[in-house]
């Protein structure tokens, strides 16, 4: 869903050169929602996508009455609120910029974006970093038939470098009018032709090496696409960033793309993002200060001093399980620098723990004597909190009732947050 409300931001900047504010968005019916994403994950990613991809502001859900208030889902605000203090969108005009991310290879999926009528680019090119030429191309949301509505037809036409032999995969969505099919072609050898159904994988295999793939529907009438996968291309991560037209500031979200409202209700958190690198292009050969801010919190969880080279500036991302927010200025973080807040790291133990059993919490040396320890789910919510004094090692129960899977603790020491995640068993 992110991608689909980046690529509309991106898609009126470059036609208009202006700002926009995603007035409404959702995540099909009204009934379903709760049921689908209970815990807001689609409205999280949505919000931190469209704004670090250039909106005016973050996209807005349209099912405020009876989704987002019902289920509470408000605690997914006030962290934005907190990063966007920190970063001066119109005092240094910051626009979508450009950059890389290395060590995190993954999966590729592009989703279409373009509403009916909306003739795509039907020739792309995909990258080994998994960026695309062009960039954010446009892909028509329905794959048009050989009989009806032929004027809107644009079957793709995908070249890629495959680096070891993997899978290309059509998945289809919600919708379709009559008798489609899906036909995928290999290096102009078609492979796959079949009648299409509503939200169905079609795959085929790839060997390594380059290729062009085309994907058309054969049948009467149109399907609409959800995304197009492309396995071994690409990067698990997906990331916005905004750079200041000269070049001194950047701000910006990545987030670890497993993690999404179809994925995790159904596999759970998914494998953490360990040893990405992030390079951001368009910066000047200066040194920089680099805050990470927990999406979950809004709190800084990592602040350190980076130099840009040859107009770049390249960055460790902490690990990562859901998202991470940063901004790069010349400004260190004040009160949390002098106390070395890369040093803040809590540990749990054991971890994983089993529900109803103690966790010993242990805190670092520059810890205030007080503390206030909380445990959340993977979207955030408070589900146990405790305070606690008198030095900087203390028992916590997990609560009996909690259902096995993945949690943070998040602990609040004086000017300090520190963060670690625990899996939860039976």
């Amino acid at each position: 869903l992110e991608r689909v409300l980046a690529a509309g931001v991106h898609t009126y900047l470059d036609e208009y050169g202006k700002p926009t504010l995603t007035g409404e968005f959702g995540n099909g019916l009204s009934s379903s929602l709760a049921g689908v994403d209970p815990d807001g994950i689609h409205i999280h990613n949505g919000m931190w996508g469209s704004l670090m991809a250039g909106g005016l502001g973050t996209a807005m859900s349209w099912w405020w009455d009876i989704y987002i208030h019902p289920q509470d889902l408000y605690y997914h605000f006030s962290p934005i609120r907190e990063v966007v203090d920190r970063v001066p969108f119109v005092k240094s005009n910051m626009e979508p910029g450009s950059g890389t991310v290395t060590g995190a290879a993954g999966d590729l999926d592009l989703s279409p974006s373009g509403d009916w009528g909306v003739v795509g680019a039907d020739s792309i090119t995909v990258n080994p970093d998994g960026s695309t030429t062009p960039t954010n191309p446009s892909l028509s949301t329905y794959l048009y038939g050989s009989q009806f509505n032929t004027d809107f037809r644009s079957p793709p036409v995908f070249t890629v470098d495959y680096p070891e032999a993997g899978a290309f995969t059509v998945h289809t969505a919600s919708t379709k009018g009559t008798s489609p099919r899906i036909a995928i072609w290999v290096d102009g050898t078609k492979v796959l032709d079949k009648s299409a159904r509503t939200s169905q994988s079609y795959s085929v295999s790839i060997s390594a090496g380059p290729h062009t793939i085309k994907v058309d529907n054969t049948g009467m009438d149109w399907i609409t696409i959800s995304s197009y996968s492309f396995s071994g291309l690409g990067s698990t991560t997906d990331f916005y960033v905004l750079t200041s037209a000269d070049g001194d500031v950047s701000a910006g979200w990545i987030l670890n793309n497993e993690y999404h409202y179809l994925n995790v209700p159904q596999h759970g958190p998914p494998t953490p993002v360990t040893d990405a690198m992030l390079t951001i292009k368009g910066m000047k050969d200066s040194s920089y200060f680099v805050k990470w801010f927990d999406c979950l919190t809004g709190a800084v969880i990592k602040n350190e001093l980076v130099t840009g080279v040859n107009g770049e500036v390249s960055i460790n991302v902490p690990p990562m399980i859901w998202d991470l927010a940063f901004v790069i200025d010349d400004t260190p973080e004040d009160v949390l620098v002098t106390q070395d807040l890369t040093n803040f790291n809590i540990k749990a133990y054991p971890n994983p723990g089993k529900r109803g059993q103690l966790v010993t919490i242990t805190l670092p040396a520059i810890a205030a004597p007080k503390a206030t320890i909380e445990l959340l789910d993977m979207s955030g919510r408070q589900v146990m909190t405790t305070d606690r004094s008198g030095g900087r090692i203390y028992e916590v129960k997990i609560p009996e009732a909690l259902a096995a899977g993945m949690y943070w603790w998040r602990v609040r020491s004086g000017s300090l947050i520190g963060t670690e995640a625990v899996l939860v068993t039976d």
